[in-house]
């Protein structure tokens, strides 16, 4: 079968388990479950999986698994190098969907393959009696549930109205009539001449049901069958949910369910580079892991890794002694928790203190070195020279962003078998690079909220009615979120022209309050994490520093008082908002969206008004500058 290449990093998003993507030839696949990734004709199992062993316990612990792995990079086997290992790793895909019709126009037959058909070119068997040969290709449409499962489409059931056909499928045909609306296309049986069956309105969601499970058969409820043809299992039971038909390269097939963590060191600068070491190194937490396990002490752990790291041989016993003490200490801080707010209030603490260390540096700078104005709107900046991110993938979803599944079950869905005990592992990648911290001043939001709630609460009540009848949910809706959300992105964009990079290379990171949980923060992190192991060139970094910052935040702001598509754009909210789901308000591809990859809340919860204010621009929070 045809093999394609896929980086990296697009299989800890895009094209992870239960993705489908299309590779040359022009096959239409889908991305198997963990179990089967690292496989290799050559070997039974992986020989050595330290390289590719990723170490973030803080992240590990949210999540609830034992570490994280690298997807594999391919390596060619040699002849002459009998002992290179971890050759031909590979991360097998199926045949998905398995339907296919035939491309001759009088044609049109159907024809259901294996998963695993390895021939490409799948030949029409009706044409062939007939003396010619037709390929055959994979048909568009699949179905879905919102619990994550994935199907053909019921194309023998749909073309004879019934769940339990009599026709086994053998004579189906899939025909057009040249419009590009589902109503062209049309199913039907040749052997039993039943009445072709149009595909309108199957992509339609009818409130908690839809239309494909209402209309597949008169009276009957047509609900998923819990198929995940990505784990090779068609035998699941029922779900019970609703399904709907989407072509298979839609956008609402798979979302990622992607969680990153910026990677914070364990304790103080003291013997810093032995807890980074201890912490980070695969075959040293394999040791003190299974010395735990069997009840070890510290002290005997210790004199373990004296004997048989090489690399802990110039350190002594008691600094070893220390290090484990202090990363224990800070291991039972930390315990699993889901919260977001909680989890980056970790980060929050560590941005705006002074750090050196190997994966996080970063350097406070005095806020009144900047121009009066800045300091009467921002309490905090700091330059964060390097930074560690982990992007893990920890489950997706199907037809909506978010559903009622725990993340212990979307976990569960990226294998067929259980992880062995203590083998619990999910895909990831690490990148590196720089950014800069900025923080808002708590008593100027709080006064200009005072000054201004009529206008800010009357534009967040229509964010708050627009998500109402959103199928996409975001745990955080207030005006603090949205205002940090907001300027992040004129930043972004300001930054693009000032320091060179794509806007595609900046991302940001929004560390805003939640009163439940008694946590005010009101800071932003614009990054880059594209760079290599090395991190970026600095110049991120050098744009923060007193004299280049105020510049940018003031010609970003300037040029967030004016969208090209004004007047449009900024009465937007008068209207009911704009965009997705009509969740932004004064907020368009002109003026504040970014890329979907720079973006946390898929470029939905912006407010160029709350920055500079209405039509007046004098109720924003930085309307002063104008």
């Amino acid at each position: 079968m045809s093999k394609a290449e896929v980086r990296r990093a697009q299989l800890v998003s895009t094209f992870g388990p239960g993705a489908m993507q299309v590779i040359r030839d022009g096959i239409s696949v889908i991305t198997s479950g963990l179990d089967h990734w690292f496989s290799s004709q050559y070997q039974t199992e992986l020989s050595d999986d330290r390289e590719f062993r990723i170490e973030e316990k803080r992240l590990a612990r949210r999540l609830g698994v034992d570490f994280f792995m690298l997807p594999p990079d391919w390596r060619k086997p040699d002849q002459k190098d009998k002992d290179k290992h971890n050759i031909d790793l590979t991360i097998p895909v199926m045949r998905f969907p398995q339907w296919h019709v035939c491309s001759t126009p009088s044609c049109h037959s159907m024809r259901y393959v294996s998963l695993h058909e390895r021939t490409r070119q799948i030949e029409c068997e009706t044409c062939r009696k007939k003396g010619r040969f037709s390929p055959m290709h994979q048909v568009r449409f699949v179905v879905a549930c919102e619990d994550g499962h994935l199907s053909d489409f019921p194309w023998n059931e749909w073309a004879h109205g019934t769940a339990s056909p009599e026709c086994d499928g053998q004579d189906l045909r899939l025909h057009s009539s040249g419009s590009s609306s589902l109503a062209s296309l049309k199913v039907s049986c040749r052997r039993c001449n039943s009445k072709p069956r149009s595909l309108a309105g199957t992509t339609n969601s009818d409130g908690d049901s839809s239309f494909l499970s209402k209309s597949l058969e008169s009276g009957i409820l047509y609900t998923c069958r819990g198929h995940s043809p990505w784990l090779g299992n068609y035998k699941t039971g029922q779900c019970q949910k609703p399904i709907r038909a989407a072509v298979r390269g839609a956008s609402n097939i798979y979302f990622a369910d992607m969680v990153s963590s910026l990677l914070l060191p364990t304790g103080d600068n003291t013997h810093q580079e032995l807890i980074d070491l201890i912490t980070t190194t695969p075959s040293i937490q394999d040791i003190i892991e299974n010395s735990r396990e069997l009840g070890a002490s510290d002290l005997t752990i210790t004199q373990l890794l004296k004997k048989k790291s090489l690399m802990l041989i110039d350190y002594s016993e008691q600094d070893i002694l220390h290090a484990l003490s202090v990363i224990a200490a800070q291991e039972s801080e930390d315990q699993e928790n889901d919260n977001e707010t909680l989890y980056r209030y970790e980060e929050h603490k560590r941005l705006r203190a002074i750090v050196e260390r190997e994966k996080l540096r970063v350097e406070p700078v005095d806020v009144t070195s900047y121009e009066p104005w800045f300091t009467d709107l921002f309490d905090k900046v700091s330059l964060v020279h390097r930074l560690t991110e982990t992007r893990a993938l920890s489950g997706f979803f199907r037809l909506n962003s978010n559903n009622n599944m725990s993340r212990s079950e979307r976990i569960k869905q990226l294998r067929r078998h259980p992880a062995k005990q203590d083998h619990l592992w999910l895909p990831a990648c690490q990148v590196y690079g720089e950014g800069i911290y900025l923080e808002l001043s708590k008593s100027r939001i709080d006064a200009w909220m005072k000054e201004h709630g009529n206008f800010v609460g009357q534009r967040l009540q229509t964010l708050h009615t627009a998500m109402a009848k959103s199928f996409r949910h975001f745990d955080q809706l207030t005006a603090e979120y949205v205002l940090l959300h907001t300027l992040a992105h004129v930043l972004i964009n300001q930054l693009v022209f000032e320091c060179g990079y794509s806007s595609a290379s900046l991302r940001e990171r929004l560390y805003y309050p939640d009163p439940e949980q008694g946590i005010d923060m009101a800071g932003i992190l614009v990054y880059t994490a594209a760079g290599d192991s090395e991190g970026s060139m600095g110049g991120l970094v050098n744009m923060g520093r007193p004299g280049n910052l105020e510049e940018i935040v003031r010609k970003a702001l300037d040029s967030a008082g004016w969208c090209s598509s004004d007047p449009v754009c900024m009465e937007a909210a008068a209207h009911g908002g704009q965009g997705p789901e009509s969740l932004n308000l004064a907020a368009c591809h002109a003026c504040a969206l970014l890329p979907e990859t720079s973006c946390e809340a898929f470029n939905c919860l912006l407010d160029r008004g709350l920055l500079v204010g209405g039509q007046s621009l004098s109720e924003g929070y930085f309307s002063n500058l104008f």
